[in-house]
């Protein structure tokens, strides 16, 4: 078994006794990836804002063990009402005050996932 490969894998057990019988074993395991995927931010998220204003959220590196180009990222903000919503182009606007959230959800094509979460305070 190669330890870098994942999939399914027979591993069998011979043994013949000393009148010539011979018995086969077969063992199956399989190695799958529980590895989960995760981002290296290039930057900060403020942790604070005011009214009206916008940010732009950092660039990030796509970390994983597979194919990074299999990766999804998901990006939503949740506003103080609990309303939450998808980020388009890195951009958040804040249009009330109190405390939103921007939640990062990382998943790999072998179903692991990642969570971030960054507070805003809003004034």
């Amino acid at each position: 078994i190669l330890g870098d490969e994942y999939g399914e894998y027979a591993i069998e057990y011979t043994v013949t006794d000393t009148n010539g019988r011979t018995a086969i074993l077969a063992r199956y395991v399989v190695a799958h990836d529980e590895t989960k995927p995760s981002l290296n931010f290039k930057g900060e998220i403020a942790k604070t804002a005011d009214v009206g204003a916008s940010i732009t959220l950092p660039a990030y590196e796509i970390m994983d063990n597979g194919d990074k180009a299999n990766v999804k990222v998901e990006i939503y903000v949740m506003s103080p009402s609990g309303l939450c919503g998808e980020v388009n182009n890195n951009k958040v606007t804040f249009t009330r005050a109190g405390k939103y959230v921007i939640y990062y959800q990382v998943q790999d094509e072998n179903g692991n996932v990642a969570f971030y979460a960054f507070d805003v305070t809003v004034y």
